[in-house]
């Protein structure tokens, strides 16, 4: 399952969240998050929270969604 979010700043930055939840080769879960400005090529960040169950992973990848969208994050990109 993976999302990606878009906000936009000014005229010229746009910035973006990209999550993914997906299941490890050992049954654990893991979302992972990359975020950036469209300007750079190189996100600006990255980081991946471990879960040992699927219904706790999808609980933080939800939450995580609707706090970006309270930021002003959408679906559509700019």
């Amino acid at each position: 399952m993976q999302t990606k979010l878009y906000r936009k700043i000014d005229s010229k930055h746009i910035r973006y969240y990209f999550i993914e939840l997906q299941k490890t080769l050992f049954g654990d879960y893991i979302v992972e998050r990359i975020y950036g400005n469209l300007l750079n090529r190189a996100p600006t960040g990255k980081r991946i929270n471990y879960f040992n169950t699927k219904e706790e992973a999808e609980k933080f990848f939800n939450k995580t969604i609707n706090k970006k969208q309270k930021k002003g994050y959408s679906f559509e990109r700019y």
